[in-house]
């Protein structure tokens, strides 16, 4: 039966709008910002309780659309807008897009695979 020592752990954040940040025990580790959405931890963790903070930041799109003046507001909404006019990843408004943690966020452990060279 594989160890700890035999894998790897790779933090899966699922999709993630816009980046994120992954601290273990106040140390960063890694920053994604595109997918796929994981950082190995691996080097990072060993046997016991860790603290594992994840920040993540969005766009100002949201900031634009909602708190910008009406008489800059359609300028600005102009320059996240698909070519169809629809706003991309729509989620609660008219003018607002997804951000955060999308998905659930998983520890795979993967076995570590070793190949002989021929």
């Amino acid at each position: 039966m594989p160890t700890v020592d035999d894998a790897h752990m790779i933090l899966d954040l699922g999709n993630v709008a816009v980046s994120a940040t992954i601290s273990v025990d106040g140390k960063v580790v890694g920053s994604v910002f595109a997918p796929p959405f994981t950082v190995d931890m691996t080097a990072h963790v060993s046997a016991g309780e860790h603290m594992v903070e994840i920040d993540v930041a969005n766009s100002l799109a949201n900031h634009f659309a909602t708190e910008t003046p009406n008489d800059y507001r359609e300028l600005l909404l102009s320059m996240f807008l698909r070519e169809d006019g629809d706003l991309l990843d729509k989620y609660d408004s008219e003018r607002q897009y997804a951000g955060g943690l999308l998905e659930p966020v998983r520890l795979r452990v993967e076995p570590r695979v070793t190949l002989p060279l021929s």
